[in-house]
């Protein structure tokens, strides 16, 4: 039935969402076409990098890396941002088509157009969510399971089947994992001997703890290198080893299924006799473009998507709330020192913890362990690893480690935002969010997190230094899916808000709450579901 299919079918944006979506259309004999924004590395960058990628590592040249490393954000007092090759243009806030303004310094948020949406500068974390953190959706994990299978079986990933387990399966059929740290194996280890309580159907204390979970080539495969454990993965990897969703949308338009249409930037939607009318701007030429589909998928990011969504419904001055999980880090000191063996790793996290105490809230705390990186070492302002300086800074530096910590939504401050026009401008105005829990569940699991790490030879330090709202980029759920969909701003279980037919928002606005466990394999298997799911005919 799918193979005879002759509907037409657009996906707009080009990120995790958008890509998992078209994927399984394309897997069911759908022709899509891919409507996207589609902003680039600016030239000289990639220059840069191109040039890196037919190089060893040990022949960079230390100016290329500091080209490239470029991060002021880093010196700042605030979570450093991730830049990619030191470059921004990823965060499309100064783009003169997103006109989005931001009422409270507390507040970081950032639409993007670029080519693969955030996937190309993440922290390649994956983890499946969990029964605990779902239980305000429409739908159950058990729902999301072929998904996640399906999605982790098709792409680059490091794991294996660990205590991590319990609560989050590993989806995989065949594992291979990277070579971690020393200091990274020997705290997993202390975790693992502190044997703590796994079981997280009680309403005692539950600690899970495991090898990180990436997406990352552990060997080298028909596309692209495995990881060299050159150093630089918080910066950009110019092996491409990190793995990112452009890479597979590469590969389908290299092999003609898909239509890849970039340098669109999607004003509206409407749907007229059951047809679909996306109207766009040509960024080259400036002028309004319209295409008209049977189906279209909306996958342009939460910020994207809901503006498309107020403009396409002429729901100006109209407040709607998004829902984000916040980050926060913790320093944790080691009581044994280790060696510093960067830049001769990956500098991506190596451990897992999941932490849920239930005299706090019922939801699982996601905490990324990492071992000292450039980053960190830029932060203490360690330019060499040597000199009185670093003698005096090594006995505590070879203790460090970082915890960088996300909340659920349900414990995080969020944001709102309205669409205002004035004199034919439409700006879209962000404004905080707060929950007035958010601080002291912070500070109350700090202090648990302190009492649990002395178990494991180590002082989980209880002063966080919290992200703002937004600043993580896990943010969503300001048209969320509903068991009965209450007026255009909420939808249906396949993502179809109330009075439309042909329309499907798949990516992460339709979230009805965000886990704090890492969120780019959420969307990726709510998209498929999705879309394995809708009728073509």
């Amino acid at each position: 039935m799918d193979k005879n299919s002759k509907i037409s079918i657009a996906v707009i944006g080009s990120g995790p969402s958008a890509i998992s979506a078209t994927k399984a259309l394309v897997n069911r004999g759908a022709h899509v076409i891919l409507i996207d924004y589609g902003e680039k590395l600016e030239e000289a960058r990639q220059s840069k990098v191109d040039s890196l990628s037919l190089t060893p590592r040990s022949e960079w040249k230390k100016s290329d890396l500091k080209y490239l490393g470029q991060n002021s954000s880093i010196h700042s007092q605030a979570i450093p941002k991730k830049l990619v090759f030191g470059s921004d243009f990823i965060y499309a806030n100064k783009n003169p088509y997103c006109r989005l303004e931001v009422l409270d310094k507390e507040i970081s948020v950032s639409p993007t157009l670029a080519k693969g949406g955030y996937s190309i500068a993440w922290g390649g974390a994956m983890l499946p969510i969990s029964e605990f953190d779902m239980s305000d959706w429409p739908i159950k994990r058990s729902e999301l399971d072929a998904s996640f299978n399906k999605i982790l079986n098709d792409i680059p990933y490091s794991a294996e089947d660990d205590q991590l387990s319990v609560s989050f399966p590993a989806y995989r059929d065949v594992f291979s994992k990277l070579n971690i740290s020393r200091q990274s194996s020997e705290f997993k280890d202390d975790m693992l001997k502190a044997n703590f309580d796994t079981n997280p159907f009680t309403f005692n204390d539950s600690i899970l703890c495991g090898q990180a979970r990436l997406c990352v080539r552990v060997a080298d495969d028909e596309n692209n290198k495995g990881c060299t454990y050159c150093g630089t993965c918080l910066t950009g990897c110019p092996y491409k080893s990190i793995y990112s969703v452009d890479q597979d949308l590469d590969i389908l338009i290299k092999n003609n299924k898909i239509e890849y249409r970039p340098g669109y930037y999607v004003e509206s939607i409407k749907e007229i006799d059951s047809k679909i009318i996306i109207n766009a701007i040509n960024i080259k030429n400036k002028k309004n473009t319209e295409f008209k589909f049977d189906k279209v998928f909306l996958a342009a990011g939460a910020l994207n998507s809901t503006r498309i969504m107020m403009e396409s419904l002429n729901a100006y001055d109209v407040t709607v709330n998004f829902l984000d999980s916040q980050k926060f880090i913790l320093p944790i000191i080691r009581f044994k020192s280790a060696a510093i063996e960067w830049p001769k790793i990956n500098t991506f996290s190596s451990i897992f913890i999941e932490a849920k105490f239930p005299s706090i809230a019922n939801y699982w705390n996601h905490m990324q362990i990492s071992s000292v990186n450039d980053f960190v070492l830029k932060k203490l302002k360690i330019e060499e690893m040597s000199g009185i300086k670093w003698l005096l800074m090594k006995p505590g530096v070879e203790r460090l480690m970082i915890a960088w910590c996300g909340l659920h939504s349900n414990l995080s401050n969020g944001f709102t935002a309205t669409l205002h026009k004035s004199f034919g401008q439409k700006i879209m105005k962000i404004n905080k969010k707060i929950n007035p829990q958010t601080n002291s569940y912070i500070h109350r699991f700090s202090r648990k997190m302190f009492i649990k790490g002395l178990k494991t030879k180590s002082l989980f330090i209880p002063k966080p230094i919290i992200s703002s709202i937004g600043g993580g980029n896990h943010f969503g759920g300001s048209i969320p899916m509903r068991e009965s969909p209450n007026g255009p701003f909420e939808t249906d279980r396949l993502g179809t808000p109330g009075g439309w037919k042909n329309l499907h928002i798949v990516d992460a606005t339709i979230l009805p709450s965000i886990p704090s466990t890492t969120i780019a394999l959420v969307l990726m298997a709510n998209a498929d579901r999705i879309a394995s799911n809708i009728n073509l005919n």
